[in-house]
């Protein structure tokens, strides 16, 4: 019966952390319900573990988080428990967004997404998830509760998604993807700067 909110990657103020831990104080608030519920899970590592931490006691809910070192035994696990992956991340100068494996994971295993309208995230799975205000703790909450009292949209969508990828994603598409890009390469001529 429990509620298992999971986010994989970097444990970095970009990725929206804060703001989901604020919005699942406020979910228990609003439905009370959830308190015995709900558990997050953060499959990570990075420098704003400390600072979030101290957070998540300031708010009263470190009890509900869990960190796990990421690894692939880890991953393939928290994938198993999970009810829903949240992704939020802020472009960042240092940083390259956009690495799509944390939403075609959750989309291949039927997981529901909680995620803000960024580029990568509507390429991917568009309109087929829990759309929140970036940045928005009470949005969150709301996707939050939604995502638990919405059977049907929460099925539906985990099944439009796993039909993306079973339509776009095959082992031969990527066979052939990865053999056209391999021509390219040993196509081109290297070039020599001079200077």
């Amino acid at each position: 019966g429990s509620l298992v909110v999971a986010h994989f990657g970097q444990i970095e103020w970009e990725e929206g952390l804060l703001e989901l831990a604020t919005g699942i104080k406020h979910a228990i608030k609003e439905t009370p319900s959830l308190e015995r519920r709900i558990q997050l899970v953060l499959c990570g590592i990075g420098s704003f573990s400390t600072q979030l931490r101290e957070s998540l006691i300031a708010l009263g809910i470190d009890d509900k988080v869990l960190f796990v070192a990421p690894g692939r035994k880890a991953v393939d696990t928290v994938l198993q428990a999970a009810d829903c992956v949240y992704l939020a991340s802020t472009p960042a100068r240092d940083r390259i967004e956009g690495e799509p494996f944390r939403i075609l994971s959750a989309m291949t295993h039927e997981i529901p997404i909680l995620a803000n309208r960024n580029p990568i995230v509507e390429e991917f799975c568009g309109k087929h998830r829990f759309d929140f205000c970036f940045g928005s703790a009470i949005s969150i909450a709301s996707a939050l509760t939604k995502s638990v009292d919405s059977a049907a949209l929460r099925n539906d969508t985990t099944k439009k998604n796993a039909s993306v990828v079973n339509a776009n994603y095959t082992s031969e598409k990527a066979q052939q993807s990865m053999l056209a890009l391999f021509e390219k390469l040993s196509a081109t001529v290297p070039t020599l700067d001079e200077s």
